[in-house]
């Protein structure tokens, strides 16, 4: 056998000798390196084509004839979903294989094509919608190209655009497969996503705001509410004074039945886990493990970076980090630590760890330790600025916590004395950290304004290091021997429980962990403490209530479980949905109850009413309410109370009760602040806000509309898709 030197040296002369080939050879790694940059690019896009995998088929054991779906009142194979999602999957075996949920994506991506294919032929050909041929050639070596090709053909912006290496690339095309099969998949793309962006156009170029409406939708969003209100919480009448009959159930059923309809089925189950976990055997051993590693890092290695990537089991940083940036087990065991030392084993989470501290440098800037007191702009920074220079006339060491808590904004800190902990560089500006840049320990300082308020800032230390860390780190899990005993454990149970009532009544004896999952459907991937649950998911969906399982796998347990319940598609029965609606049922009741109290009540003197009502009414205000601060004190955020509030004019009362989502309400409204005056540009801008949200939300109704419009039906979770 030739050496690799050998194979080299022969490589190397055949493309000298044939420098077409080598030609393609280059193009062809360059649309290698590409395709990577398209998958990023693509993400979860309708029409996403290329991605890789190394998997080959997924072989299921049926009649391959049977449908997995329906659009439009036609057929969905499992046959043409297969061929999709392995066209995809293969596109690019070289890059290796993907992980579950990836598949998932791609099978996603596979069946969404299928759909909006049909869909959009369905839509376009009547239409007369098309994209020819020319319009493509154009995208790749036109005046405007499109971004993606672009974007390709210039390494993302790396180096400059060039048409001629385009055309290269597609001539190459005619002689060479793989260049074909690349480009195929791309054009085929473009197609959709201009056929799409087309039928889009059709309806987002109808969209229209008028000045005389951006205008009305901003003095409505910052148009200013003070209020007085007398309430009565729903929570205020005990439930033992309230009777719920069938007849309310049946009645806010049918009121509310298109909540309730079921578009897949849905299965709730109730499980059992058992979990893997290491035994102290386990654990023992890994610490063993992690001690030996540390003696020979100490004693024996040289290169520090390549023994730690090849002993721990995470991928380890080499990069210089200040203290604010490592994360905060590291931060803590760092502390004072010298260029060198080991530290360590310590636990975190599943992993023992050591650390060691490779190389420190000083940096231009400190990493700063903070307190602060935010105060936001919201919308008027003189006002801001004027308050927090307010504050730090009156701020020192022994009272700022106390007006943290008081004045502070960042809701996260407020209530801990101002304790921001360490921040990075840039995290709140340039202008942030040049403000701390000489400030001694201890002091306080301030207003200094960020990118999001003004903060008044105690520096409660600062640290000059760049540290460059290594981290080893090996996981605990259970061995072998530990996951067959517990696997054993599971098929025990799993014997006994021989039915429902069986299940529950062993698993309480045995004090076993036995849970009730979310309603499971056919897009679920993930179960209540269960890593990977798309398979037991599924069992549940195509079984019946009171089925049991057997012993499922999971990355993280061994499950055990029975069908709870089991509803099919339409709409739900009221006996499945009757706990689910009870509180609302319940407030309709009181409802009633508390209006009959407040029969005949009118006028502004809410005090009087609140005594004559009595027990459990209350009166309040709430000042600057608005569309854009629509939390309303004692009320909480109640769309139906913030409508009426907005209808009113200053100095009126509402005729009658007003029946919100906690409880019933009689509201005055004692003063409206309307916005300054508007000029023309600020009209301009809301005109502009408003057409691009109407855009935005006509594009996002498009293909949902479609999709109902069409009757898609989807059945993959049957058939192992």
């Amino acid at each position: 056998m030739a050496s690799e030197k050998e194979q080299e040296r022969k490589k190397n002369l055949q493309e000298t000798v044939n420098p077409e080939l080598q030609e393609q050879k280059t193009i062809i790694s360059r649309i290698r390196e590409r395709q990577g940059l398209l998958i990023s690019f693509l993400g979860l896009a309708l029409f996403g084509f290329i991605v890789s995998s190394a998997v080959n088929s997924l072989d299921i054991f049926f009649d391959r004839s049977v449908n997995v779906g329906e659009v439009l009142g036609k057929k969905i194979s499992y046959e043409e979903l297969n061929k999709k999602y392995q066209e995809y999957l293969n596109n690019q075996s070289q890059n290796g294989p993907i992980d579950d949920q990836t598949r998932d994506m791609v099978l996603n991506q596979a069946w969404e094509t299928i759909l909006m294919d049909r869909i959009y032929a369905n839509q376009s050909e009547p239409l007369g919608l098309n994209v020819s041929g020319e319009e493509i050639y154009n995208m790749f070596v036109g005046d405007n190209p499109n971004p993606i090709v672009m974007q390709l053909f210039t390494n993302y912006g790396q180096k400059p655009w060039d048409v001629n290496e385009v055309k290269k690339t597609l001539d190459a095309a005619k002689t060479n497969p793989q260049i074909e099969n690349f480009l195929r998949n791309l054009e085929d793309y473009l197609f959709r996503n201009r056929l799409q962006e087309k039928f889009n156009n059709m309806f987002t170029s109808s969209a229209f705001v008028s000045k005389a409406e951006a205008k009305r939708k901003y003095i409505e969003d910052n148009t200013k509410y003070n209020i007085e209100y007398l309430a009565v919480n729903f929570a205020s009448v005990p439930d033992s004074q309230v009777v719920v009959t069938d007849n309310d159930y049946s009645n806010y059923y049918n009121e509310h039945k298109e909540q309730f309809k079921q578009e897949y089925p849905e299965a709730t189950i109730k499980y059992v886990m058992f979990p893997k976990i290491p035994s102290a055997k386990d654990t023992a051993y890994v610490y063993k493990e992690i001690l030996r590693a540390k003696e020979e890092w100490t004693t024996l290695v040289k290169d520090d970076s390549a023994y730690a990537a090849s002993k721990s089991d995470l991928p380890i940083d080499n990069t210089f980090k200040s203290i604010g940036q490592l994360d905060f087990v590291t931060k803590n065991y760092v502390g004072n630590a010298k260029n060198d030392s080991i530290i360590g084993p310590f636990l975190d989470g599943n992993f023992y760890k050591i650390i060691k501290v490779a190389e420190i440098k000083n940096d231009t800037l400190p990493a700063y330790k903070i307190k602060h007191i935010f105060i936001g702009f919201k919308g008027d920074t003189l006002q801001a600025q004027k308050k927090a220079n307010e504050i730090k006339a009156k701020v020192n060491k022994d009272n700022f916590a106390m007006l943290a808590a008081e004045n502070s904004e960042d809701q996260q800190t407020k209530f801990m004395s101002g304790e921001l902990g360490w921040i990075s560089r840039g995290q709140y500006g340039n202008d942030f950290d040049k403000a701390l840049k000489n400030v001694p320990v201890g002091t306080i300082v301030g207003p200094i304004q960020s990118n999001q308020g003004f903060h008044i800032v105690e520096v409660v230390e600062k640290d000059s290091r760049l540290m460059r860390i290594l981290v080893i780190a090996k996981e605990i899990f259970a061995s072998s021997e530990t996951e067959k005993q517990i696997e054993r454990q599971a098929l025990e149970f799993a014997a006994a429980a021989i039915n429902s009532e069986n299940f529950e009544k062993i698993a309480i004896q045995k004090g076993f962990d036995m849970r009730i999952s979310q309603p499971l459907n056919p897009n679920t991937q993930q179960i209540a403490g269960l890593q990977g649950g798309k398979e037991i998911a599924r069992w549940a969906l195509t079984g019946k209530k009171g089925d049991l399982s057997g012993v499922k796998v999971t990355d993280n347990a061994y499950v055990v479980a029975y069908i709870k319940d089991k509803v099919e598609e339409g709409y739900k029965p009221l006996s499945e949905i009757k706990e689910q609606i009870k509180p609302r049922v319940i407030n309709q009741a009181k409802a009633k109850i508390i209006l009959q109290k407040m029969q005949g009540f009118s006028g502004a003197d809410f005090e009087s009413l609140k005594s004559k009502y009595g027990t459990g009414a209350f009166v309040s205000k709430a000042d600057e309410i608005s569309v854009a601060n629509p939390i309303i004190p004692g009320i909480g955020n109640d769309p139906i109370v913030l409508g009426k509030v907005i209808g009113m004019k200053e100095n009126t009362v509402t005729n009658k009760p007003v029946i919100g989502l906690t409880g019933i309400y009689m509201i005055k409204v004692t003063k409206v602040n309307p916005p300054q005056t508007i000029d023309d540009q600020t009209i301009k801008n809301q005109q502009t806000t408003l057409l691009n949200t109407r855009k935005n939300q006509l594009m996002g109704k498009i293909n949902p509309a479609l999709k109902n419009y069409a009757k898609v039906r989807d059945f993959r979770y049957k058939y192992q898709f």
